[in-house]
């Protein structure tokens, strides 16, 4: 045995070629059947192919080692004779009987690596492509190359290099393939001795098990092959699609690689199973298409060439979205067919596959090796953002820049007049383009733009936008327009020299762009002002000159009904008035209104207009302000960071706000002067998601029943929880007392507990019914939140009030976890007005007057802080009365006309430093019980409620 070992490895090396060399140790173990060198093998130590500039090496260094490695083959084989019988059976053997489920066929090396030209690279694809058409025909399950990229790419492997230096098992488990097949383009010449027809390709093939390293097969050969010409008879090439230039110059490499491939395979051992049919699958030897690597859109076609056994039946897929197309048979073995690209074919990395069957119904698949198709019929979108500056005998056009990815660039469509169809005037791959072609001042031209993708598929037109050539401004304008007259951007600046007057029946027309400049003087519309500037273009209204001593007087819409009026885009800044509405309805859209005195002024009844996504800014005085019964519409709106009110409105019920930001203003956000004319200001957005501190931005009769918690659109609506008229039992849950529902009247006493907070708006009155009737603060808190034009009133429900009609207005049994606060509140009419018996209540600018006994009295532990207050007029006892452990705190108060002061009976001082007490020098007879109460102010606290 161990003769025949050595006799046969004597004879393996003999005739062992550089072109097919083998791993030593595998040799070795083909020979002998021997396990002994697995020992020595880990999976990482992949059999790698030689290449030929090695060979000699090898077989001298084999030769050298022979004497030395005959000893130890002879003893491997011995031991042999004794193993058990549980060896493998022969590679050959394997492959017939259990062939791998499936193969897979990694990326093949070139010999320059990363450094190789993307020709070559291009090359490699299609020879790999290639070998896979033809190993299918050899009856193995063969993975497509794209779906083995895309598993490796999914781990990040995407050169060939960084793949050839995995374990195989690796490989395996990423490729889910039992076998994996490298290779090795060692040699590509596409123009052998000097011909543009001929190639000559060396590759090094190896399939190896994934499971076990094992070598299955390997091969390697150097072919040369000439390229046939269309409807010759060569056997690799069916025909030259003449429309792609890629499959021109790859050609010659694929018929070599398929020509090569047919010899080499005819090593591969055939699966049992496969040799064993009766029939001979058809035979197909090359299917190339004109679409290859390139990209069709909508109307084109797709021709594709199949050759192979004639008179069969033959398909072809554009891979799974357009299966089953008909290849018809034009000469013997050469089958042609088409499929023309309909809108909507929407796809990328289609491979055509070519079908051949014979009349049993055996079928034999043959993909493209030259690359997939891209199908694009989306055009892309249209462009919008279309300005246009016409200026003398020039119109310059520009738009917003498409973002598609496969975008080429615009046609330019040009018509004199409008009704005529539209020309191409011409192309540019930017976005804009300058038209001075037979142009004349003052004669319109109209323009529309279509954007175009690499494959050819244009856009829809974009609207149509007229440009009109003019000589250059300025243009001194003034007096009255008594016919329709448009004023053009290229004219600018128009320069008011004095007011101009739009007639009643003319209308006035602003193209995008333009810039009006005013010396002092109006624009006056009693007719129709159109004035639609754009994003791009936006129509600016402004004082002549920055150091300008008074500023323009503004738009003014005087009288003009309801005839139309548009400001759309159109800045108007440094007026008296921005735009001053005298019964007038413009429509007021997308535009700013800054920095003027006074921004929107809206009067008289017949005034409605509708103000939408406009900006109304740092105007001096208000934002918007509305009267006499005007009922304007505000909405999407952004009123802010003017220096008094954000909107200031007097006898204005009508007005409509929805879905603005209010917020930033220096005075209130909304300020009604009327009391009798309550306004819906719910729906807007305050700066604030605090129900407490929307409150505290308005004044007046003022509805809020929501708000939103942000800005409009997203902003989403809070609803106010609200109390309403009749008060009464326990509170859980934070209420709110609000203006637009007062008065409110209190039956019975009303308990706020359980960490509720009972919110009262500036301007409530709260009437109490005679009786024990209180507001009772127990583990809550009360914020009264009046002002000092709008005190909040706690008063008797009589018709006939007097002193001690009710208890206590409000009574602190505890102290919750938010702090009470009493601001510009009134209270009168009660037996005692405050009652703390704990909790630290802060009572400010209060006027308590003509209670029963006293304006405050505190017990318990209890600290209220009271200051800036008026308590007067409590004749049967002391303004103020503590007990207890109770530490009070006043100052800056005026407090007269009481029986007593204060009168003091806690264990702890009361502090009543710098309080007006009726005199310069207090009567001590005032006090009673520990009183700290000089320093007195030596006149009344000016800024103390009165």
């Amino acid at each position: 045995m161990a003769r025949g070992c050595l006799l046969k490895l004597v004879v393996r090396l003999t005739f062992w070629r550089g072109d097919s060399i083998l791993n030593f140790s595998d040799a070795v173990r083909r020979v002998c059947a021997c396990n002994v060198l697995d020992t020595c093998m880990t999976d990482t130590a992949q059999p790698r192919i030689a290449t030929k500039a090695s060979n000699n090496a090898k077989v001298l260094i084999a030769l050298a080692l022979l004497p030395l490695t005959t000893l130890w083959l002879m003893s491997g084989c011995v031991r042999q004779q004794h193993a058990p019988a549980t060896s493998p059976p022969p590679v050959e053997s394997r492959l017939k009987e259990q062939p791998p489920r499936l193969v897979a066929i990694l990326p093949f090396e070139l010999p320059s690596g990363e450094a190789a030209m993307e020709e070559d690279k291009a090359d490699a694809e299609i020879i790999r492509r290639t070998f896979a058409n033809h190993l299918r025909t050899r009856h193995y399950e063969v993975q497509r190359p794209p779906e083995t990229d895309t598993l490796l790419q999914g781990k990040g492997l995407v050169r060939s290099e960084e793949v050839a230096k995995l374990p195989v098992s690796r490989l395996g488990a990423i490729t889910q393939a039992d076998a994996v097949i490298f290779g090795q383009i060692a040699k590509i010449d596409r123009h052998a001795e000097g011909s543009p027809d001929k190639a000559t390709l060396e590759v090094r093939l190896r399939m190896v098990e994934a499971q076990t390293g094992t070598v299955l097969w390997e091969n390697g050969a150097v072919s040369q092959a000439q390229a046939g010409q269309p409807g010759g008879h060569s056997p690799g090439l069916v025909m030259v699609p003449d429309g792609n230039a890629f499959v021109l110059r790859h050609m010659a490499v694929q018929r070599t690689a398929s020509e090569l491939f047919r010899n080499m395979l005819q090593t591969l051992p055939l699966p049992l199973v496969k040799t064993s049919e009766a029939v001979k699958a058809p035979t197909v030897m090359q299917v190339v298409s004109d679409a290859a690597t390139a990209t069709r859109k909508a109307s084109d076609q797709i021709t594709v060439w199949l050759q192979g056994d004639p008179h069969l039946q033959a398909t072809f897929d554009v891979g799974p979205y357009r299966p089953e197309q008909v290849l018809t048979e034009v000469q013997p073995g050469v089958y042609t067919g088409s499929y023309k690209v309909q809108p909507g074919d929407n796809a990328t990395s289609l491979t055509i596959v070519g079908h051949l069957s014979d009349p049993t119904g055996l079928t034999v698949d043959w993909e493209d090796p030259f690359g997939p198709v891209t199908l694009d019929t989306d055009p892309p979108a249209t462009p919008t953002g279309l300005t246009i500056l016409a200026q003398d005998k020039v119109a310059s056009l520009r738009w917003k820049a498409n973002r598609e990815a496969d975008l080429a660039g615009y046609r330019i469509y040009k018509s004199t007049p409008p009704s005529a169809d539209f020309q191409l005037l011409g192309t540019s791959e930017l976005p804009f383009f300058k038209d001075s072609k037979e142009l004349m001042n003052r004669r319109p031209s109209y323009y529309k733009i279509a954007a175009y993708d690499k494959v050819g598929n244009e856009s829809k037109l974009s609207e149509a936008l007229v440009g009109v050539p003019v000589l250059s401004g300025p243009t001194p304008v003034r007096g009255t327009i008594q016919s329709s007259t448009a004023w053009y951007a290229g004219e600018s600046p128009y320069v008011l020299d004095g007011d101009v007057v739009v007639a009643p029946e003319a209308t006035l027309t602003i193209e995008a762009g333009t810039v009006v400049k005013s010396t002092g003087g109006a624009l006056i519309v009693r007719g129709s002002l159109i004035a639609r500037g754009s994003a791009e273009q936006r129509i600016v209204m402004t004082a002549e000159s920055d150091r300008q001593e008074h500023p323009w007087t503004g738009i003014v819409f005087d009288q003009a009904g309801e005839r139309e009026n548009v400001l759309e885009w159109v800045r108007v800044t440094r007026a008296v008035v921005g735009v001053n509405c005298e019964g007038a309805s413009p429509k007021i859209l997308a535009s700013e209104l800054t920095e003027n005195g006074i921004g929107l002024t809206v009067s008289h009844a017949a005034s409605h207009p509708l103000v939408e996504r406009t900006q109304i800014m740092r105007n001096l005085e208000d934002g918007v302000s509305v009267q006499d019964a005007a009922a304007p519409v505000l909405t999407a709106n952004r009123i802010a960071q003017n220096k008094r009110h954000g909107i200031a409105l007097n006898h204005a019920p009508g007005v409509i706000l929805r879905g603005n930001a209010l917020l930033d203003n220096d005075g209130l956000q909304v300020w009604n002067a009327t009391a009798a004319a309550p306004v819906d200001a719910g729906g807007n957005w305050w700066g604030t998601s605090e129900g407490v501190a929307v409150l505290s931005k308005v004044d007046g009769a003022v509805r809020i029943d929501d708000y939103l918690d942000g800005p409009a659109p997203g902003g989403k609506p809070v609803v106010l929880p609200t109390l309403g008229p009749g008060l009464g039992g326990p509170l859980t849950e934070s209420a709110f007392l609000l203006l637009s529902k007062s008065p409110y009247l209190v039956s019975q006493s009303l308990v706020i507990d359980k960490g509720a907070t009972l919110v009262i708006q500036a301007g409530v009155v709260i009437r109490f019914k005679a009786g024990d009737n209180s507001l009772v603060v127990r583990e809550g808190a009360i914020q009264a939140l009046g002002t000092k034009q709008r005190p909040i009133t706690l008063t008797s429900a009589s018709a006939s009030p007097k002193p001690g009609d009710y208890t206590t207005a409000v009574r602190f049994e505890g102290a919750g976890q938010l702090p009470s606060v009493l601001k510009h509140i009134r209270i009168n009419y009660a037996t005692t007005a405050l009652h703390v018996a704990g909790g630290s209540p802060d009572i400010a600018h209060a006027v308590i007057t003509h209670n029963l006994q006293s304006a405050l009295e505190c017990g318990g532990q209890s600290s209220p802080n009271m200051s800036y207050s008026t308590l007067a007029e409590h004749p049967n006892n002391a303004a103020v009365i503590c007990s207890g452990q109770a530490r009070a705190t006043l100052h800056r108060n005026n407090i007269v006309k009481n029986a007593w002061s204060v009168i003091n009976h806690s264990s702890q001082p009361l502090d009543a430093r710098e309080n007006w007490w009726g005199a310069a020098q207090p009567d001590e007879k005032l006090f009673l019980g520990t009183v700290e109460f000089k320093p007195a102010l030596k006149q009344p606290e000016p800024d103390a409620a009165k």
